[in-house]
């Protein structure tokens, strides 16, 4: 869908993979040799099972093109627990997912998590090729006068911590356990950025509600709902600290974002992050006293530049340029695959 970071991500992509000589193009209906998928919407279940009924068809030809890829994008436990009926979806997705991904020559998963939980499907996992969404590690718009402006805009002095959150405002991502964090540690401002939804279209949406009037009665915690670029930017300048009590993700790239901005995190102790170590690159937790006792910690013993440090060599494995760099490997050995005679899409 037009818009929305799922289509965002795709058409960077197509844009990067033209540097490499192929001549790529979104949801068109021209003849292809590779189909990429990156939602699992009906119509692309629909598209991707058309195309295997027509190849086994021609299969004594020995014809295979198009062949099909498809990002592992949306999993069961990265559905649930985000909008109306998702939770009551599950049995639906148990089923369709697995049939889907099915059609696949080749699989992407965007992390070793995200690949477990396809093989966890019944997919095969030699048939899953892992590469990061990546991120470009130049993007940061980096400023101390954008520091200074936004901290002062905000009402914060030099000894004043901003702790912000990045995402869209739905259970799964954790902001309950946010908005109680912030109410015990009143010392400390608490900004959650990302899109704002109606609790009325929300998995919990009771108790989501119960947690939007709690964050507006604090004075400390505030739900900015969608920003514009420049104040984004200007919000992670102003920022002392990532703050993501995430549930579950694929990868997580608002704590990649947030690393190549300086900030040091506390977030999930969720397999997601496992190349992320405790102590190492980032603080975990998993209960709000745990997130609490962090914090301080973090603050306390001054581990904000080694964190950083070791975060920002971390986050080179995730390079925009390597990831496409290794889908376009992955396209080569596609093509090697196919029949050398011309197809007829």
């Amino acid at each position: 869908m037009e818009g929305s970071g799922i289509y965002s991500s795709a058409t960077r992509l197509a844009k990067a993979l033209s540097n490499y000589g192929y001549n790529v193009t979104i949801n068109s209906r021209r003849s292809a040799e590779i189909l990429h998928f990156h939602t699992a919407l009906p119509q692309s279940f629909l598209k991707a099972y058309l195309i295997r009924v027509q190849r086994n068809r021609r299969s004594a030809g020995g014809k295979k093109r198009p062949v099909i890829v498809i990002h592992g994008h949306t999993t069961i436990e990265d559905f649930v627990n985000s909008f109306l009926f998702s939770n009551q979806l599950r049995p639906f997705l148990k089923w369709y997912l697995p049939r889907y991904y099915g059609l696949a020559d080749r699989l992407i998963a965007v992390s070793e998590h995200n690949k477990r939980l396809l093989v966890n499907y019944g997919i095969e996992g030699k048939k899953i090729n892992v590469i990061s969404n990546g991120i470009r590690l130049t993007s940061a718009k980096k400023s101390l006068l954008l520091r200074k402006n936004a901290r002062e805009v905000l009402g914060l002095n030099n000894g004043s911590r901003l702790i912000i959150g990045l995402g869209i405002s739905i259970f799964r991502k954790g902001i309950d356990l946010f908005v109680d964090i912030a109410r015990q540690m009143p010392e400390f401002r608490f900004i959650w950025i990302g899109k704002r939804i109606s609790p009325a279209f929300l998995a919990k949406s009771s108790y989501l509600k119960g947690k939007f009037i709690e964050a507006k009665r604090l004075k400390n915690c505030q739900f900015t709902g969608y920003v514009s670029s420049n104040t984004l930017y200007g919000l992670l300048n102003a920022a002392d600290l990532f703050l993501y009590p995430t549930r579950e993700e694929n990868q997580g790239i608002a704590f990649l974002e947030a690393t190549i901005y300086g900030k040091p995190a506390v977030i999930s102790n969720h397999p997601v992050f496992d190349e992320f170590k405790d102590g190492v690159h980032c603080l975990k937790a998993n209960t709000v006293e745990e997130y609490v006792q962090q914090i301080h910690r973090l603050f306390g013993e001054n581990l904000t530049d080694l964190l950083v440090k070791n975060a920002q060599e971390q986050l080179l494995k995730h390079d925009l340029e390597l990831s496409v760099a290794k889908i376009a490997d992955l396209y080569v050995d596609l093509l090697k695959e196919i029949s050398p005679q011309s197809s007829d899409y």
